[in-house]
């Protein structure tokens, strides 16, 4: 993942404005740890790719349409900020793309070389060994093939305008969202995979999602399950949070009461008389009041009467 982060922090009445410089960082998306690669130069007219398999990536420029310019290649590693240097040999031009060797540990590159008289420029190919900075001519390369757990899927950004409370205008969020390029139909083609995400990255493998919001960095990881599965899951948890929301507005009825003279609110003075006893609306909306009695002393079997209750899935 490329980070664009301040350089420097002049003094804010210096008038200089703030240097940004692009970060390379490699994410181990088990562990969640952040190797920074390499500062990359304000301009870099090349290919940059990351390894697939380590904490490894390569800088190449100038791409074959900048006439003139030595091609060149930056070994980029968490031990050397734009590490060894590599120029292709005389008679190579530019770079057309660059990918990785079958171990997805070396760069190959595929390179366009001129040739004399009328005859059209042709490709050539080579394999970079990053430790020792030498390439290698081959002559039909084999290139790394990701194992992809979820093949299906793609990365997009969107804006989004999510809900806020009333009497004020709508939030602006960027929405990160995993894309499923063969939905199951009557399903949802799109799931929001970070909100407020300045950055956002599948993993080579396409089983976890890296994205930066708020100044830090995350990853998430991408577990496929059975769908009966996931919507146990979510009815649970749909479940849990109904509970604690009903809760929340059981303990409001029992403050308006004692607040009250132990008189219940009525079906009519319901929701709005518990306004001041709770943080949010949300869980008055969902709330369905049974208003059982008038006052507390007049539940004959307080332990099992309900209030009310908040409609969710049944188990199972």
């Amino acid at each position: 993942m490329v980070l664009g982060q301040p350089e420097s922090s002049p003094p804010e009445d210096s008038g200089v404005a703030q240097e940004m410089v692009s970060r390379l960082l490699h994410i181990n998306a088990a562990t969640g740890r952040a190797t920074v690669l390499a500062d990359l130069p304000r301009y870099h007219p090349g290919l940059l790719q990351v390894s697939p398999i380590a904490p490894l990536a390569v800088l190449a420029g100038p791409p074959s349409e900048h006439e003139g310019e030595k091609a060149f290649l930056h070994i980029l590693t968490p031990k050397a900020d734009l590490g060894k240097v590599i120029f292709l040999p005389d008679g190579v031009e530019g770079f057309i793309s660059v990918r990785w060797s079958a171990d997805g540990r070396s760069p190959v590159l595929t390179a366009i070389s001129r040739t004399e008289g009328d005859e059209p420029p042709r490709p050539v190919f080579y394999v970079v060994d990053p430790v020792a900075g030498e390439l290698s001519p081959v002559e039909k390369p084999e290139v790394y093939s990701s194992p992809e757990e979820n093949p299906d899927l793609s990365l997009s950004e969107a804006e989004a305008s999510l809900a806020a409370p009333k009497g004020s205008p709508p939030l602006k969020a960027r929405l990160a969202l995993l894309a499923a390029s063969k939905p199951t139909p009557g399903e949802h083609a799109f799931a929001a995979a970070a909100i407020d995400a300045e950055q956002a990255a599948l993993s080579p493998t396409r089983d976890s999602v890296a994205y930066v919001a708020h100044g830090a960095a995350f990853v998430r990881e991408i577990v496929r399950v059975p769908k009966e599965v996931y919507l146990e899951a979510h009815a649970a948890a749909r479940r849990s949070h109904a509970l604690a929301d009903a809760k929340q507005v059981a303990l409001g009825i029992l403050m308006h009461a004692a607040d009250n003279e132990d008189r219940l609110p009525s079906a009519q003075e319901f929701p709005h008389v518990l306004l001041p006893y709770l943080k949010a609306e949300g869980p008055l909306q969902a709330f369905v009041y049974l208003a059982p009695a008038d006052r507390i002393a007049d539940i004959e079997s307080p332990s099992v009467t309900r209030l009310g209750y908040i409609p969710v899935p049944p188990e199972g």
